[in-house]
């Protein structure tokens, strides 16, 4: 290869792979706590609003900007919105809840050292409903979380992501590992 890129400093398996990957220019995002195996760095910009943009501090290497402002979205058509408005009032209409007037979702699912405890999960809904009576948690159920959290707990569960891009939409806030 020519270049090989890698754009996460995080990562331990990603700098071994690019240790081993031969190449003879090597670009990396670089942290001065972090050993990067590669011959041209640029410095990891932590101020970019995505996660998903980090990549882009690469372009710096070739004296091109960054765009700062730029929100992702999946672009999601208003008849998908409006599909998901309904699906997410059936749901709070067959446990009587439509009056409650903050809905959070909750997705359990993580990998390694990302992932919590359901007995943590269950403490944040209670100590969330102390403060406010009126929220209500819906758990995002994927196929490695099966089951809801408990009994009290809405679910939701949608293989298709454009439909569950949709469903979070039209919820006030979402909070995951």
């Amino acid at each position: 290869y020519d270049l090989v890129l890698n754009p996460n400093s995080g990562s331990g398996s990603d700098r071994l792979a690019t240790f081993l990957a031969r190449g003879r220019y090597k670009l990396g995002a670089c942290k001065e706590e972090g050993w990067m195996p590669v011959n041209r760095c640029v410095d990891e910009d932590d101020t970019l609003v995505h996660e998903a943009l980090k990549p882009l501090s690469l372009l710096q290497i070739f004296n091109m900007d960054i765009p700062r402002n730029m929100h992702l979205s999946i672009s999601l058509h208003p008849a998908e919105k409006e599909s998901a408005k309904k699906v997410l009032e059936g749901l709070l209409q067959e446990r009587h809840l439509a009056s409650k007037s903050f809905v959070v979702a909750l997705f359990r699912d993580a990998r390694f050292s990302k992932k919590i405890e359901k007995e943590w999960w269950s403490a944040l809904i209670k100590e969330m409903q102390n403060i406010d009576a009126n929220v209500l948690f819906i758990d995002i159920l994927s196929p490695d979380v099966a089951e809801p959290l408990n009994k009290d707990v809405l679910f939701f569960r949608e293989k298709n992501l454009r439909k569950l891009g949709a469903f979070l939409s039209n919820l006030d806030a979402f909070i995951c590992g």
